[in-house]
């Protein structure tokens, strides 16, 4: 269905519309609508740009949660590396002091 629209313009519009009909070689209901068309694809261009900014939105939240595991991870290895370098630690003193009385107990033996 097509509709008659009429519209009014002032001079420097008028002069635009007519500008840009000899420039494309058209006529100016071709280039209102041409503008009309252009307005609507940046509308969508526009929505399409919020949906990516949603969604980068959405990748920045997972990213940084992702750090913030990463960081824990790393923490509770270094609270368990420090444990077991304690417990090792533990066990070296304990061999040392076994190793020392044995050594010992061989010495008076051998003496």
């Amino acid at each position: 269905m097509t509709k008659i629209i009429s519209l009014r313009a002032v001079e420097t519009e008028v002069k635009f519309l007519d500008r840009e009909a000899k420039r494309t070689n058209t006529n100016v209901t071709t280039v209102i609508k041409k503008l009309i068309q252009n307005a609507m694809e940046e509308r969508e261009l526009d929505n399409q740009t919020e949906i990516l900014k949603a969604e980068l939105e959405k990748v920045k939240k997972i990213s940084l949660l992702a750090a913030e595991n990463a960081t824990f991870a790393m923490h509770i290895t270094l609270a368990n590396y420090g444990e077991l370098v304690k417990d090792n630690q533990r066990q070296i003193e304990e061999m040392k002091e076994a190793t020392e009385e044995l050594t010992k107990e061989e010495m008076d033996e051998i003496q």
